[in-house]
């Protein structure tokens, strides 16, 4: 029997050619091949035909016929593909099981189902990129009621997946250097979530780059957007604990920094989204005590619990000692700094929260059973950090190593000045916080003047905050009241010489006087506030009772000088500290004079005066030679 005549094999391929170019679309083929195209790049392989705007994916091999996909029916059919991934926990990684010859002929270059639901999202993600630049897609997109909500459906399907059922797999992965890419994927799905939802949710707010309040008023007006919103929170929060867990358990061959960046990148987009009034006060209604933030930001601040320490400390016991630089090894110190950064992260999100008066974060999380022991956890962890940063040894003796102590330090600073303003908290600042600043308020005038009125430590401690020696990290609240705050006292302390650094620190000579006088600030009302008492709200036993314990714990460190001798160096460190503040008070209402408030205001100023008089008359009443 003869074979096919070459007219059949013609016919033959061309009735192939033509059914691969009007076959049903092959999303794997799609996500395989297109994942890794930006909105520009896909902007280039998009060209329209007859009245379609179609994506070319070109042969992966020569003499393969290139496939064309419409834009719109790819952007409609993936969420629902990946959705249908997800729940058949398919595909598996590249060539396990038969099912790759039934969907697609392509070899797929994914490592798990993580692998590929990341890709799928970060494709999607593009497309609705892609789709806000072509106006006929978008406006095909927009027509559908139902395209954001599957895009929505899908990233709380994966987001739930991974905060709930898949958590300890998450942890597991995190342990075994054999799972390490999968423990990757598991972490960089949750980015990829939520910028599918971001860029998903541009296109119906009409305009190319939407500012904040109208995505979230976008967001907000899905039926999903709840559960979106705590599915975010705990996936992030899973990644953190992922982070500390492969710390903890010493797995070297697990690329950390990495996995802290997809933490680090969501918390950032999470932070200026709920920096919006909107999201705050909607997140106050639906989560009454902030669960779910919450939950985020003990993980951060449980990163460095036993058995690992802030840098520059180690455990010893149940204590922390600074490290010896050469012989030591920070047990964060693999992780490159990206620990410290999502300590400093959470503490960030935190403040933001802490600036709403109105349905008060801190007050509303106490007064609920189900979150007032979590938050105790989160103050103690905070009191702890901001304690460390109070003893931190001269960068000369233990420098700075990675990028993120210096954030991590500052805003635990701003978080107990935020705790000791709070009747709540402030007894239980007052004890933990006694040594700590009996340590500082005791050093020689040179180095606390160095160190806490904006001189060449403080300028040193965040000489590291910079990320690839370019981009200047500021990871503090994104209010627009602390914005605007931190816009004022920058101003200030380059213009006025507020702070006098003994080199010039570069391009970041702005920040970083920012920072070394937002330190100067914070000490200042932080020692005002634990100091301050009124009869009408507080208990009679805290008058006094934070100065009576400084004064305990500098006669306890300073055994080998007699207490009047100890406090006349407490007292001029003290002084100095409050010139320095009352400084910036006048400059701010000179040049500032509407804004002046938000630096310091003459309450704040006398707060701290306060506690300088009661200390002088202590000093004044003990004889001159008091052991």
């Amino acid at each position: 029997m003869s074979g096919p005549s070459e007219r059949q094999i013609h016919k033959f391929r061309r009735d192939y050619a033509v059914k691969q170019q009007e076959q049903v679309l092959d999303l794997h083929l799609a996500v395989d091949r297109l994942h890794t195209l930006a909105t520009p790049a896909l902007r280039k392989a998009t060209t329209k035909i007859e009245y379609e705007w179609r994506i070319v994916i070109q042969g992966a091999y020569p003499g393969q016929i290139d496939a064309k996909m419409g834009v719109v029916d790819l952007m409609k059919a993936l969420p629902v593909h990946l959705i249908a991934c997800l729940m058949a926990q398919q595909p598996l990684r590249a060539g396990e099981g038969s099912w790759q010859a039934e969907l697609t002929p392509q070899k797929l270059s994914h490592t798990s189902i993580w692998g590929y639901l990341t890709q799928g999202l970060t494709l999607l993600g593009n497309l609705c990129g892609l789709s806000a630049v072509i106006k006929e897609v978008s406006t095909a997109i927009n027509q559908d009621p139902t395209f954001h909500e599957r895009v929505l459906d899908l990233a709380n399907m994966a987001l739930l997946c991974l905060a709930g059922p898949e958590a300890q797999h998450s942890n597991a992965a995190a342990l075994d250097p054999d799972r390490d890419q999968e423990c990757l994927d598991r972490a960089a799905m949750v980015p990829a979530a939520l910028n599918a939802v971001m860029y998903a949710l541009q296109p119906a707010a009409a305009v190319a780059d939407v500012e904040l309040h109208f995505l979230c008023m976008e967001l907000f007006k899905q039926a999903a957007s709840p559960v979106f919103l705590d599915a975010i929170f705990d996936a992030v929060a899973v990644v953190v604990n992922m982070v500390r867990s492969a710390l903890v358990s010493g797995n070297t061959s697990l690329d950390l920094y990495m996995l802290s960046y997809h933490a680090g990148v969501t918390m950032q987009v999470l932070a200026e989204l709920t920096a919006t009034p909107l999201s705050y006060y909607r997140l106050a209604i639906q989560d009454k005590p902030f669960a779910a933030p919450l939950r985020l930001i003990a993980a951060g601040l449980d990163l460095h619990s036993l058995p690992l320490a802030p840098p520059p400390f180690k455990q010893e016991g149940s204590t922390c000692v600074p490290i010896l630089p050469g012989t030591d090894t920070h047990s964060t110190a693999s992780a490159q700094g990206a620990a410290e950064l999502l300590s400093a992260r959470a503490m960030a999100l935190m403040l933001c929260f802490s600036d709403y008066e109105a349905t008060g974060f801190l007050d509303q999380a106490a007064g609920h059973l189900a979150t007032s022991e979590l938050l105790d956890q989160c103050v103690d962890n905070i009191l702890g950090y901001a304690g460390l940063a109070l003893q931190r040894p001269k960068v000369d003796a233990v420098p700075v190593e990675f990028t993120g102590e210096g954030q991590m330090q500052l805003n635990s600073l701003h978080m107990a000045e935020v705790l000791t303003d709070d009747s709540n908290f402030r007894q239980r600042a007052m004890d933990s916080l006694a040594a700590p600043m009996a340590h500082a308020l005791s050093q020689p005038p040179q180095d606390f003047a160095s160190a806490w009125l904006a001189g060449r430590e403080a300028f040193e401690l965040h000489s590291k905050d910079t990320v690839n020696d370019a981009t200047y990290l500021l990871l503090s609240s994104l209010s627009v009241e602390a914005l605007r705050k931190a816009n004022i006292i920058k101003a200030l302390a380059m213009n006025l010489h507020l702070a006098r650094p003994d080199k010039d620190p570069g391009s970041f000579k702005h920040t970083l006087a920012l920072e070394a006088v937002e330190r100067c600030i914070t000490l200042f009302m932080t020692l005002g506030n634990l100091h301050w008492f009124t009869p009408a709200t507080c208990p009679p036993q805290l008058e006094n009772y934070f100065a009576d314990l400084l004064v305990e714990q500098v006669k306890k460190q300073k055994q080998h000088q007699s207490l009047k001798q100890a406090l006349h160096g407490v007292l001029a460190n003290l002084q100095s500290l409050y010139q320095h503040n009352q400084l910036i008070f006048q400059a701010a209402h000179q040049h500032v004079p509407q804004d002046a408030n938000l630096v310091l205001s003459q309450d704040e100023l006398k707060l701290g005066e306060r506690l300088i008089l009661h200390l002088r008359t202590v000093h004044s009443n003990l004889p001159e030679a008091t052991d």
